[in-house]
Formats: C-alpha cells, sequence, structure tokens
C-alpha cells in the first residue's frame, strides 16, 4: 500500500525578517505561489514568515500588498507574527532577509545547518551583509518593487534546492 503524502509532515521553509510586514510575506507569498506553480503535489512544502521584533497581529503593508498583487500574489490576509524560538524549531529551513535576521535565530540557538541568508540559499558563502535584502519600510513604492524582484530572483534560485530537501525530508517519512 502507498503512503498518503497529504499524511506526512510538510517541509516548513520560514522566511525571517524584522517586522514580518514587508519583506517577509512577500516571500511567504511568492514561495507559495510557486509550489503551486511548479512544485510536486505529491511533495508537501508549507510557507511561513515572521519577525524578529516580537510584532504580533500587524497587517502587511499596504506598498507590499500592492506590488505581490502585480504579480498576481494575494497576501492581503497576512498578520505579523513573531520568529519565537518554538517556531524556529518547528520549521526545516529559515531563511533570513539580512544578517541580522540569521544572527538573531543563531542567538536563540538555531542550528546552523538549517539557516541561511535567502539571497545566498543554498550556499553558506554568502551568508553576510552583502546578500542582505534591503527594508523598504516608509519608502516608495519602487523601493517594493526593486525588493520583490530581488526576493522572487533568490527564491527562484533555491527553489530547486527547496524541493530536493522536501523530497528528502518525505522520503525519510515513509
Amino acid at each position: 500500500m502507498m503512503a498518503d503524502s497529504t499524511h506526512k509532515e510538510p517541509f516548513r521553509v520560514l522566511f525571517v525578517c524584522t517586522g514580518n510586514t514587508c519583506r517577509s510575506p512577500i516571500a511567504e507569498g511568492i514561495l507559495r505561489q510557486l509550489v503551486i506553480d511548479r512544485g510536486d503535489p505529491e511533495v508537501p512544502i508549507e510557507s511561513l514568515s515572521a519577525g524578529t521584533m516580537g510584532m504580533v497581529g500587524a497587517p502587511v503593508s499596504d506598498f507590499s500588498a500592492d506590488v505581490a498583487a502585480d504579480q498576481g500574489i494575494d497576501i492581503t490576509d497576512h498578520v505579523s507574527r513573531d520568529a519565537s524560538l518554538g517556531l524556529l524549531n518547528h520549521v526545516d529551513l529559515v531563511l533570513a532577509m539580512a544578517k541580522e535576521h540569521l544572527d538573531y535565530a543563531r542567538r536563540l540557538g538555531v542550528p546552523d545547518d538549517k539557516l541561511y541568508m535567502l539571497r545566498g540559499f543554498p550556499n553558506r558563502d554568502l551568508n553576510d551583509s552583502a546578500a542582505s535584502i534591503p527594508d523598504p519600510i516608509a519608502r516608495p513604492r519602487e523601493v517594493y518593487e526593486q525588493v520583490f524582484l530581488m526576493i522572487d530572483e533568490a527564491i527562484r534560485s533555491g527553489f530547486p534546492e527547496i524541493m530536493r530537501r522536501a523530497r528528502a525530508k518525505m522520503e525519510g517519512q515513509g
């Protein structure tokens, strides 16, 4: 009898930024859409996001929602959540928007093997400030558009590795 993949634990990817209202909700939405468009229905992947500032329940920024909507991605229902140790330990992969987010997770004791800069993933040699995605908060819409493109490019580049890791997790559960 074949195992039903719906009963398997999904591979959980957590995007981390500061307030969880601009960058990481965009990333969460992009990955969620990419899984729908190019993923494998037999390989469950869950896209999540959180912030290091401890903001809980704040709405996504208007410009983030607008820029995502321009690309067919609806993130209007997003509310911010805290990047707590419990959440960080519950996921399989943590992709940070900036070095301070990576350092935050390290200080909480999250193992290095699941911590990466989003723009560096899956390479470790890019886990520094040069790989940071700038925070667009309180900036013009054009900055949000540039940030969206940076995030989109990084996720699309890392998607094959996310799929590989998700398949490996699924096979390990079977």
